[in-house]
């Protein structure tokens, strides 16, 4: 099918009838619900929906006059988001000693490419083809850690943090050879 796009851009000429291609990695549903979280009676809700999809590709123009062909194809390669938060408190005047605690690791990750393909039938069953594609990739993380300790005599405190984040864009090429003499396909 048009994964031949990503996968071996000479095998997409050998293609009899190329159709549009949409292929789901992940659907991602979560509800998220904090009664009093902002004081009293003041709630938190959300819902998450998210689709992620793993490939679109969709033949370009006709096929029967030539034996050059070309497909367009967006991928999401990584996407992913992960959160852990933590928190502690114990303070209070009344207490002999007074505590606090935080923690959070974060990290975002996500990559998409965006290309064509072009494919040449060199005969009934080989193939030569090439997939240029623009990819972008986002990461972000973030770590903390935050701890105190109040005691009426002694006064500690701590506070750890470090954020990264980088975006990257680049170009890329992928060739690819196709070899089908019968009911046998082989490719590189």
């Amino acid at each position: 099918d048009l994964s031949a796009t990503f996968y071996n851009p000479g095998a997409y000429a050998l293609i009899e009838r190329p159709r549009f291609v949409f292929n789901l990695s992940s659907i991602d549903i979560a509800r998220i619900d904090a009664p009093d979280a902002a004081g009293q009676g003041l709630d938190f809700d959300q819902l998450l929906f998210r689709v992620v999809p793993a490939m679109i590709a969709l033949p370009v123009g006709h096929r029967e006059d030539t034996r050059n062909h070309i497909a367009f194809a967006f991928l999401s390669r990584y996407d992913s988001d992960f959160d852990l938060g933590y928190s502690a408190a114990d303070v209070s005047g009344l207490s002999p000693e007074a505590a606090a605690g935080f923690g959070r690791y974060k990290q975002r990750v996500l990559e998409y490419w965006l290309g064509g393909t072009w494919s040449r039938q060199l005969s009934e069953s080989v193939a030569v083809g090439l997939s240029p594609f623009l990819a972008y990739r986002a990461q972000r993380s973030r770590r903390s850690l935050a701890v105190e300790q109040l005691t009426p005599a002694l006064a500690r405190g701590a506070f750890v943090g470090s954020e990264n984040e980088y975006n990257h864009v680049r170009l890329l090429g992928k060739l690819g050879l196709a070899w089908r003499p019968g009911a046998w396909q082989l490719g590189a």
